[in-house]
């Protein structure tokens, strides 16, 4: 009788695994046919993800208002960086080593040119400084050199020490200069660049911008500025109910539930193998690395040129030739020193002088929208038209 009780004891606890372990193969089941949907996240989106309503653009006061201004059209833009060991490569604006989310950005458009934005860069070196202690982990400037088609490496090399220490340091040279030519706005796009420099402008939490200056920063201007980034930090810190940077919608910065394969400007670019052709189905974010090397740093000790040909935008102190971005190179020329006879596809500098252009290497002039350089199937790189993911 006890054998007999046991076994049956057995039996029942046996019934009760079995119908556990069913239950989870079901389970297991229904989240594989979902899985087999690419775009299913398993998550819905809240219902309050529309982005909220925009401030006007003022020229008159650096504070734009509560909600500022949508710059979510940028995150796609793909610039040029120089990393810390004096490498040039390419990187989306909105990938998360450039505009990180949980941060308050500094955003400060120069040139080498601009005599104003020399001048002012003490001043923000100053203040950065001043502020390192309580900024160090919130607070991040970002330089981007536009409307200058000099060198980048050479340009951050002799400016660069004058920033706020780490500073971001981007190039606007694809052809057309995306960026810019996105901050002048249009009919849907509010205008964020007037056509002078410097410009410096506050994004929020929400990539937002809300503070914008178009001209020289004053005394008066720098103070000013220090309030609304406090002021802008202590939102960041806020994490009640009704908090500012807990809001959702795409473009806010940050990759959220049901976002992973519908906002590229917050959750990055999906993988596209060449050699398949399929996109990645896994349901996670794929963001590509944040830089790509394009060329090796220029050499220390380059021969000296005896002039400058006049294809070129200008020489380095080194005597490299920095190639022109855009225009054409002249049918004639009374320079003694020929044009190189091949420009180098895939370093990062679009050699319009030496033939290059969007048809022939995209990876260096970029594609006018809505296209976009991508790589065949083959291992080359052509215009193509966006994906939509």
């Amino acid at each position: 009788m006890v054998l007999a009780a046991l076994a049956g004891a057995l039996t029942l606890w046996m019934s009760r695994e079995l119908r556990s372990v069913e239950g989870e193969r079901e389970q297991v089941r229904k989240l594989a046919e979902k899985c087999k949907d690419p775009t299913h996240s398993g998550f819905t989106v809240p219902e309050s993800s529309a982005p909220p309503p925009q401030d006007r653009v003022r020229l008159d006061r650096p504070y734009l208002g509560n909600e500022g201004v949508d710059i979510s059209a940028l995150m796609r833009v793909r610039v040029s960086r120089v990393d810390e060991r004096r490498r040039l490569g390419e990187v989306m604006v909105g990938a998360p080593a450039v505009l990180p989310s949980q941060t308050i950005h500094v955003v400060n458009l120069w040139a080498v040119w601009c005599e104003a934005c020399k001048d002012e860069m003490p001043d923000l070196q100053r203040l950065f400084q001043r502020r390192a202690a309580e900024w160090k982990e919130s607070v991040d400037f970002v330089a981007i050199q536009v409307e200058d088609h000099g060198d980048p490496i050479d340009a951050y090399d002799q400016w660069g020490p004058k920033m706020p220490t780490g500073a971001i340091k981007l190039a606007d040279r694809g052809m057309n200069a995306p960026f810019i030519s996105i901050l002048k706005g249009d009919a849907q796009r509010q205008p964020l660049y007037y056509g002078r420099l410097p410009v410096t402008f506050v994004l929020d939490c929400n990539r937002r911008v809300r503070w914008a200056k178009f001209d020289r920063l004053s005394e008066a201007d720098v103070h000013d500025l220090e309030t609304w980034i406090d002021n802008f930090r202590d939102e960041l810190a806020d994490t009640g109910p009704d908090a500012r940077c807990g809001r959702v919608w795409c473009g806010n910065g940050r990759c959220e539930a049901g976002e992973s394969y519908s906002c590229i400007e917050d959750c990055g670019e999906r993988s596209m193998p060449a050699a398949t052709g399929v996109g990645n189905t896994s349901g996670e974010s794929t963001e590509p690395p944040p830089m790509t090397t394009s060329h090796e740093p220029p050499p220390i000790t380059p021969p000296d040129p005896p002039t400058c040909p006049s294809y070129c935008a200008y020489c380095t102190p080194g005597g490299r030739c920095v190639a022109k971005v855009q225009g054409t190179s002249p049918a004639t020329s009374s320079d003694p020193t020929p044009p190189p006879a091949k420009a180098r596809c895939g370093d990062g500098v679009c050699e319009v002088a030496a033939g290059e252009s969007a048809a022939t290497c995209c990876r260096d002039c970029g594609c006018n929208a809505p296209f976009e350089c991508g790589e065949t199937d083959a291992g080359e790189y052509v215009c193509r038209p966006r994906l939509k993911h």
